[in-house]
């Protein structure tokens, strides 16, 4: 969850990439910010994971970012957005957040 709020975050406040790039910030957050601290906590040592440590590791990761950015990217208003109800709440929401995060 943290992962999609500091990409909502940072689209909220102007950064606009390509959805290549977005995904692949979205999958290499996700790795880091699961990876890392067990990594620096001594959990686990990733340059000891075999190839299918690595592809266990990595396939839920990418599954979790393509679902993150679709969250991230179906957010965004378009021109005939008349959904309202839970998007309009969000959208409320976020630009409570961004008002406050990014002024």
């Amino acid at each position: 969850m943290g992962m999609g709020a500091l990409l909502g975050l940072a689209l909220s406040c102007g950064w606009r990439p390509g959805s290549a790039v977005l995904t692949a910030t979205a999958i290499t957050g996700a790795l880091i910010g699961t990876n890392g601290p067990m990594t620096v906590l001594r959990v686990t040592d990733p340059r000891t994971w075999s190839r299918s440590d690595w592809v266990a590791d990595i396939v839920p990761h990418v599954a979790y970012a393509l679902v993150t950015v679709a969250v991230v990217k179906g957010l965004e208003p378009g021109p005939a957005d008349r959904t309202g109800g839970i998007r309009a709440g969000v959208r409320q929401c976020g630009a409570a957040l961004r008002h406050t995060l990014c002024s």
